[in-house]
């Protein structure tokens, strides 16, 4: 095996790998004469038949089989040899058609090194956790929340007109360009005013509706509607009113608790106060996070592959044009064949600044011994809420076969897991703050951390 460097700049290597036509040759007359004892034949005893007919018959696929290992045992052997950690999978080119001819195999292989990066003293890193102060104000205004979420609806006095907070049952039948369609249609249909539980624009046009009345609504279904075919048009919904009711709300004491499964008030604000807080105790971990984040890119400085800053620098230009700004508040500029928008410096900052953590995260997760099993990628599919969309058993089927899914899951889970072990080593003083504050702190939560692609 001959190897030639061809490109040596930063990060980016290339090299020619030559592998001798006749180091294959012998490799094929080798596995051949393994395969001889147990070869059969018709015209030739078990074992005793020529390699010549052995070569006829088998020839082709031995010779891609020894062809395939040697590729493989060459580029081992390269990195083995020259010390270099690619960063992603190399590039392999084959010269197919000079090695059909019988010529030596020239395979140019390309790759990026990963980047050398400190070991940073993870102990000299002081962080302010956030904890919100759960005060009774808090607590009284979401055990009033559940007090209303059980309530009852009782009829109003004849002539009532629905307000908001009124629950109106309806008999109603939708068309699209005249005609009625799937999902249009609904009899003794419960609809609280103001829930917005149903279709946009909907609820505010039946404000003032009376027991007994007949109107029409006029509304765009969205483009996300259940039905493919009268998604995005405009509907006509004829609506019968057969009942204005007003929502009974019950009272907050001992029977409220009991109803919700506790043995008296002070237990559900007890309980109540628990789950608010450990609602709110992921809003703090990701707070605390972002600042981690800061902390770590602020002292990292290497070279970044060029490759893998494109990439993300195009998928951020990419998914912020979608929404019409781009990482400076700009909009974004559109490609000159007027494809994908092209990355501004906000974009390319926002980039560096994502593959400079991934990586460090990567190594560190490395160096520490960290190891991802399948419960690590289930609750990091929980956290994203993937359960909502898909079947734990399809989510099973989809972490076995599909590569890139089950990749996107290990990145993520080393990220949290690297997070978790740097927080244990840092110096982490918890603050608690007020409502107002918090919610503040949590509007500021800007996705420019790691995301994995």
């Amino acid at each position: 095996m001959q190897s030639t460097e061809t490109l040596n700049d930063g990060l980016r290597r290339g090299y020619d790998i030559t592998l001798a036509t006749d180091e294959l040759e012998a490799k094929v007359l080798e596995r051949l004469e393994t395969m001889r004892p147990n070869a059969q034949i018709r015209g030739f005893r078990k074992g005793k038949v020529p390699i010549a007919i052995l070569r006829r018959n088998y020839g082709t696929a031995v010779l891609a089989e020894v062809r395939r290992d040697a590729i493989q045992t060459a580029i081992t052997k390269h990195f083995e040899d020259s010390g270099d950690k690619p960063v992603r999978t190399p590039g392999v080119d084959v010269n197919e058609d000079e090695w059909a001819k019988g010529a030596d195999i020239r395979l140019s292989l390309t790759y990026e090194c990963k980047p050398e990066m400190p070991e940073l003293d993870f102990s000299s890193i002081e962080l302010e956790k956030p904890i919100l102060d759960v005060d009774e104000d808090i607590i009284s205004r979401t055990v009033q929340e559940l007090a209303e979420n059980a309530s009852t609806f009782e009829a109003a006095e004849e002539g009532t007109k629905a307000e908001k907070g009124h629950q109106l049952v309806i008999n109603l039948s939708g068309t699209v360009d005249g005609e009625p369609f799937e999902q249009g249609s609904a009899t003794d249909f419960p609809l609280v005013l103001g829930s917005e539980s149903f279709l946009p624009g909907f609820e505010e046009q039946l404000v003032g509706a009376a027991a007994g009345d007949s109107l029409e609504v006029e509304i765009r279904l969205p483009e996300n509607f259940g039905v493919d075919e009268v998604a995005g048009k405009d509907a006509v919904f004829r609506c019968d009113v057969s009942a204005v009711r007003n929502r009974k709300i019950p009272p907050v004491d001992d029977e409220l608790a009991a109803y919700y499964g506790h043995g008296d008030l002070e237990e559900m604000r007890a309980k109540t106060k628990s789950v608010i807080e450990e609602n709110f105790g992921q809003a703090s971990r990701e707070l605390l996070k972002r600042r981690l984040l800061d902390a770590l890119d602020s002292r990292l400085d290497f070279e970044l592959p060029p490759s893998m800053l494109e990439e993300e620098a195009q998928r951020i230009a990419s998914t912020i044009g979608i929404a019409g700004e781009s990482a400076e508040g700009a909009e974004p500029e559109e490609g000159a064949d007027g494809g994908n928008p092209t990355p501004t410096d906000g974009h390319r900052r926002l980039a560096a600044r994502r593959v400079r953590l991934a990586l460090f995260l990567i190594e560190t997760a490395n160096r520490a011994g960290i190891s991802v099993s399948e419960n690590d990628l289930y609750r990091v599919s929980e956290r994203r809420g993937l359960f909502r969309a898909i079947h734990p058993q399809q989510w099973r089927k989809l972490v076995a076969e599909d590569s890139q899914f089950r990749a996107n899951l290990t990145n993520e889970a080393i990220e949290e897991k690297s997070v978790d072990y740097i927080f244990e080593l840092a110096k982490i003083t918890e603050k608690l703050v007020p409502e107002d504050e918090f919610d503040q702190l949590d509007k500021q939560l800007e996705d420019v951390g790691v995301e994995q692609s």
